[in-house]
């Protein structure tokens, strides 16, 4: 069982592809359903700098019950459903022994 402290949402993309006069055909991508999830952030900080400035660094760790991850990006929300933020999906791999998958989002 995880300890669920907020959730996640997939973001597929859809392949747009071309219609019969060979015009590309947009794509929206399509949110999937919020999934119980357990975050661990592990960055959080204002290291991050550009020529003008700087910015915080976010980087965090999601369990989830056992799924197969397609997707590219994510968001993620806190568990009273405000949004935290969206976020490439960098990895994933299955903890089979503790039965749940791990997703690393930056």
């Amino acid at each position: 069982m995880i300890y669920e402290n907020g959730f996640i949402q997939v973001i597929e993309s859809v392949s747009g592809g071309f219609d019969d006069e060979g015009r590309p055909i947009f794509s929206d991508p399509e949110a999937g359903d919020l999934i119980p999830c357990m975050l661990l952030s592990s960055v959080n900080d204002k290291r991050g700098a550009y020529k003008d400035g700087g910015f915080t660094r976010y980087a965090y760790e999601v369990h989830t019950e056992l799924m197969s991850v397609t997707a590219q990006r994510a968001k993620l929300y806190r568990y009273d459903k405000s949004l935290i933020g969206e976020f490439t999906i960098q990895s994933w791999e299955y903890a089979r022994i503790l039965n749940f998958t791990q997703i690393f989002l930056s």
